[in-house]
Parts: structure tokens; C-alpha cells; sequence
């Protein structure tokens, strides 16, 4: 038996000849898009415990030590990099099969 082609992807065929359904990907969807909106909250959370001096439950940032006089960078690094792990995220398409 020779392999089908799905998107110019070959695909294994089972023993009975049926092609095998491609693996859907909604579970790691959600789990990128809840991860990058974590990220995002422990950004904002962070900024807001450096310049108001509120949020302390949520600033991880500050309560690493040798981060030291680089905590507001890193907050904004955790926004950015949430943001694109949401966005990247949206960007996976569901197969529908």
C-alpha cells in the first residue's frame, strides 16, 4: 500500500488500509493561550508592583533575587512574550477530520 497525501504530508495507513486522522491540536491551543495570558497578568501585575507598590501576591518578578534592578524589564519581557505566545496561538488552525 503506498502512503496518502494530505497537504503534501505523508500520512500513515493503518493495517486495514483507512489513512490515520491527523492529530488535533486544540488541546495545546488552549494550553498556549492560557500560558500566554498568565504571562500577561504576571507582566501587569509586576509593573503595577513597581510603580504603585500593589499586586505583591502576583509580582514573581520581585521575589527573585538576583533579578534585582532589572525587575521592570523582565515584566515587560513577560507582557511581550504573552502576547505572542496568545497571538501564536491564534495562529494554529484547528483540522477539522
Amino acid at each position: 500500500m503506498e502512503p496518502e497525501t494530505f497537504g503534501g504530508i505523508a500520512q500513515p495507513v493503518g493495517r486495514r488500509g483507512v489513512r490515520a486522522a491527523p492529530a488535533r491540536l486544540s488541546g495545546m491551543k488552549k494550553l498556549c493561550e492560557t500560558v500566554g495570558f498568565l504571562f500577561c497578568v504576571l507582566g501587569i501585575a509586576g509593573l503595577l508592583n513597581e510603580w504603585f507598590d500593589r499586586f505583591r501576591f502576583l509580582a514573581v518578578v520581585r521575589r527573585l533575587d538576583f533579578i534585582g534592578p532589572y525587575a521592570i524589564f523582565v515584566n515587560i519581557v513577560l507582557i511581550v512574550a504573552g502576547v505572542a505566545m496568545m497571538v501564536a496561538a491564534d495562529r494554529i488552525e484547528e483540522q477539522k477530520g
